[in-house]
């Protein structure tokens, strides 16, 4: 029982935790991409 009550609020810390940390490496490498590896590219391209 014990396990379950610390592992409740650790879950429902991390979904928020994962989806920032996905849209932080998504901006992150988008703008790698665009600056230094292809910045001719068009909308659709990126």
């Amino acid at each position: 029982m014990a396990g379950l009550l610390i592992a409740a609020p650790f879950a429902a810390v991390m979904s928020p935790v994962d989806s920032f940390l996905l849209m932080i490496s998504s901006a992150l490498v988008r703008d790698i991409y665009q600056r230094n590896i292809n910045p001719e590219a068009g909308e659709k391209r990126r």
